[in-house]
């Protein structure tokens, strides 16, 4: 009995004990996780949690705890792994849920996501965290299945084993790369408290004539210190750069500020601070714009709208001091975090953010500034964004390629660098320039292609009646039209627009001979009953021999007009050159000269003799009949005499030369440049 009592005195005393040293490892673990020290934090507290015994609320809430630790630490894996304890556990805090869902998605487990922010949802439906979380991973399955035309790289030669991240462009040609990078080499050689990771530096590297990029070198002092310094960017003359520098120091909150320096030969100068706020905020991943006016970051000064939001300082003149930071606005801004903002130019910026509509974890988004003042904001979707964190995106500035980060997987380790482009389209278009009577080509036309958007191009064609545009711009609509002397011109239309696939449009391009003096019919014209008024049906017909005429400048023509022989002579005569007249006043109220034209009625003095075409709609006219009194009176059909009056009653034109000499200014296109074989085949 006495054994049983020391027994049970010796564990009481061992619990006792174990629940002292528990606490003390979680107290601590809590004091780091407060400076933000989430690695040192997750120590401590691990270490606590393995010593408790009992107290199944307390075990939860620490358990809760570390899940936060892996996540600020970006250990996605872990993280949800110790959400799902926590939740087990019966951690009391709906927001477990809702991390628990965003860890979920960051591993591309959408529909165990979805299943979790509807929990959310259900037990604070107030938040729309919840219905956002469903939202985004709806459209993060369509966006993959979907992707955009951005093709993505990693950058074998920027990255290692170890994090690296936020690219800058240090030159025009955009040939020179600064990042940052906690690889070996660093001068801050050991474990972060915040991070878990080596303290970064800044790195350059440089790319060859033939396109490779030389070992990535650190700065070296004064920028780089044993501290962090991550996220930079240079001026266009890349002679001064502004970057982020975090100080650690023991027991103390200690944000992140914003440095510049000034390149001194070959170095750089020691850096100066950029007074903005306090030490204790972290303001961090600077982007400056072109004329060095506005400086745009990242930061958790307050007045913000959540977490981390971007925010901006301005100067009259890049000598002048910079003013007060002015937050970027609610359409940017969310209670969430926004960061990594690049200045691509005056009305559109790049940044990241965990809570607009993404595919999860940092998200890369497209700003634009719309004329009321406002930011229209687009995700750049896959693949640019996955499911795990993708930010600090940087561009060129006249094509869509440039660089970012992202910690998707089949990396090296940690964050790394990856290239981005979107690959210009190409489209062409070839054919041969034919005659239409024989069907041989013809040597020597000149063909055109004219886009809307001011694209032009001009050649002969080659010696078997070729021809070949290429590179031709996306967006545009075009035309391509064919002319040769004594021939009429020809041509076809085509669009590049919302296509997002190569493409070759072939077309041969047949030109007919121009004939003199033989009658052409014009479709489609009508008039009022007895009178020469065109009706508004007539004008889309008329609109066509406007665009013949324009095509053809060098033909002047004879409007005739015709009608049926019921009714005098004298008065057909005059109607059907009334008639043909108001053909003609037409086509000079649409800018045809008037030298160009002529007109004449004929009444009813030249019947229509009926056309293969006439005859294959009528079974009871023949090709070659002519519709004169007699063979109209000789029909037995009202129907069919009606049908008759029908043919007669025509509007025709006839050209009368090929030479006019046009007053209008001429269009000088350019030549498309000789094929020198060098290039994309049939492009």
């Amino acid at each position: 009995m006495r054994k049983l009592k020391t027994v049970l005195t010796l564990s009481i005393l061992f619990f006792a004990v174990s629940f002292v040293v528990a606490q003390k490892d979680i107290d601590k673990g809590i004091e780091f996780f407060d400076l933000g020290e989430y690695a040192t934090a997750k120590d401590y507290l691990k270490s606590g949690y393995t010593k408790m015994k009992g107290d199944k609320v307390k075990k939860a809430e620490v358990t809760f705890l570390i899940a936060e630790c892996y996540r600020h630490m970006k250990n996605v894996k872990l993280a949800q792994t110790w959400y799902k304890k926590a939740i087990k556990r019966g951690y009391k805090d709906p927001v477990a849920i809702l991390n628990y869902a965003d860890m979920l998605k960051m591993n591309e487990r959408y529909d165990d996501a979805v299943a979790q922010y509807k929990l959310y949802r259900e037990k604070v439906p107030s938040d729309e965290r919840g219905e956002y979380g469903v939202k985004s991973c709806e459209l993060a399955s369509v966006w993959k299945k979907n992707p955009t035309r951005h093709k993505v790289e990693a950058m074998a030669y920027f990255n290692d084993r170890e994090t690296d991240f936020c690219p800058a462009f240090a030159k025009k040609d955009y040939k020179t790369i600064y990042f940052s990078s906690a690889r070996e080499g660093v001068i801050g050689d050991k474990l972060s408290d915040i991070s878990g990771i080596y303290y970064t530096d800044i790195f350059r590297t440089s790319k060859d004539r033939k396109g490779k990029w030389s070992i990535p070198e650190p700065l070296g002092p004064p920028v780089n210190t044993e501290f962090d310094e991550g996220g930079c960017c240079l001026n266009k003359k890349a002679n001064t750069i502004f970057f982020s520098r975090c100080i650690e120091v023991k027991h103390e909150v200690k944000g992140c500020q914003i440095y510049t320096a000034t390149k001194k030969g070959q170095n750089w100068g020691e850096p100066t601070l950029i007074p903005i706020v306090a030490d204790s905020f972290d303001i961090k991943f600077p982007s400056i714009s072109k004329n060095e006016k506005t400086l745009m970051f990242s930061a958790d000064i307050p007045g913000g709208y959540g977490g981390k939001d971007i925010w901006m300082i301005t100067r009259p003149k890049k000598t002048k001091p910079f003013g007060e930071p002015i937050n970027l606005g609610p359409e940017i801004n969310t209670y969430g975090n926004e960061a990594y903002p690049f200045i691509y130019n005056d009305s559109i910026i790049y940044f990241a953010s965990d809570e607009h509509l993404g595919m999860g974890g940092l998200d890369i988004f497209k700003a634009t500034l719309q004329k009321d003042g406002k930011w229209k904001v687009e995700n750049m979707q896959y693949p640019i964004n996955t499911s795990s964190d993708d930010f600090a995106l940087i561009m060129e500035d006249k094509r869509e390629a440039g660089f970012f980060t992202s910690y998707r997987p089949g990396g090296k380790g940690g964050a790394d660098i990856y290239y981005y482009e979107v690959p210009e389209l190409k489209f062409a278009t070839k054919g041969l320039i034919i005659n239409s009577e024989t069907e041989t080509p013809i040597v020597g036309a000149t063909v055109k292609i004219i886009g809307d958007n001011g694209y032009m191009r001009e050649m002969k064609s080659e010696a078997d009646g070729s021809f070949l545009f290429k590179k031709i711009p996306e967006g545009g609509d075009y035309v391509v039209s064919a002319v040769y002397d004594g021939f009429l011109l020809n041509k076809f239309s085509f669009s590049t627009k919302d296509l997002d696939e190569n493409k070759t449009w072939t077309s041969n391009i047949s030109l007919e001979k121009i004939v003199i003096n033989v009658a052409r019919d014009i479709a489609d014209i009508y008039y009022d009953f007895n009178k020469a008024t065109l009706r508004p049906e007539s004008m889309v017909a008329l609109d066509s021999l406007v665009t013949f005429m324009e095509d053809n400048i060098k033909i002047t023509v004879e409007i005739m007009s015709h009608t049926d022989f019921r009714g005098k002579d004298e008065a057909n005569l005059k109607l059907s050159d009334a008639r043909a007249k108001s053909v003609v006043d037409y086509l000079k109220s649409k800018g045809i000269e008037a030298d160009r034209l002529k007109w004449h009625g004929y009444g009813e003095s030249v019947p229509h003799v009926v056309t293969a075409k006439d005859a294959a709609e009528y079974s009871f006219l023949k090709e070659g009949d002519e519709l004169s009194v007699d063979f109209i009176n000789k029909l037995k059909s009202k129907d069919e005499k009606e049908i008759c009056h029908q043919l007669n009653r025509r509007t025709q034109f006839k050209i009368l030369s090929s030479d006019f000499e046009t007053q209008k200014e001429q269009l000088i296109i350019p030549q498309e440049p000789k094929d020198d074989g060098s290039d994309e085949g049939d492009y």
